[in-house]
């Protein structure tokens, strides 16, 4: 059973030591990494605790606007450190599963991949005498994906519904943007580990 993976203390453990090693800032609890990792064992046991409760609940995403470089602003929504643990460990067991879907010629949001790569890809494809690139890009993707149509494709790969409905949880996210909190109605929030 994969939600048995995820709440594997080593599971759980691995998870922290990924969102360490990136180095992110706190979520709205306003507890840094770095705290978070004062009391791991105690931090760690309460977060398996709550998922195998059933009592867990993420916190509202902290909801800050970065500059695009081109005098536009793109909303990033950061999830408190013990969030992200969570969806790091639910990502370590289910990437194998999405991974499989992925095209081959695919290079976002995949562990191991990168733009450097994909553009090595396209040298290549230059030196065997193609001329021709399309780059395409969907306007505002991310903020407009439809949950429900989200979580029934999900669905079909993802079987375990302890791990569906904290999916659903963490789509369907509150954010706080420093002056009140709203639940996300559609689109995926931008700045979680789960969301590519």
């Amino acid at each position: 059973m994969m939600f048995k993976e995820i709440t594997n203390q080593s599971t759980l453990k691995s998870a922290f030591q990924r969102v360490r090693d990136n180095q992110g800032c706190a979520g709205v609890d306003g507890v840094t990494v770095e705290e978070f990792d004062k009391n791991i064992k105690k931090n760690l046991y309460n977060l398996r605790n709550e998922l195998l409760s059933g009592t867990y609940q993420p916190l509202p995403l902290l909801r800050i606007l970065v500059d695009k470089g081109n005098r536009e602003t793109r909303a990033l929504s950061i999830p408190t450190v013990r969030d992200r643990v969570a969806q790091t460990a639910v990502l370590e067991i289910i990437e194998p599963v999405l991974e499989a879907e992925f095209e081959h010629c695919s290079y976002a949001y995949r562990k191991g991949r990168s733009v450097k790569q994909a553009v090595y890809k396209i040298k290549e494809y230059h030196e065997e005498g193609y001329i021709w690139v399309v780059d395409a890009d969907i306007d505002a993707f991310f903020d407009s994906v439809d949950h429900d149509i989200l979580i029934k494709k999900v669905k079909r790969l993802i079987k375990d519904k302890d791990i569906i409905r904290l999916i659903s949880l963490w789509v369907k996210a509150e954010v706080w943007d420093g002056k009140s909190v709203e639940s996300l109605e559609k689109g995926i929030p931008q700045g979680s580990a789960i969301t590519p």
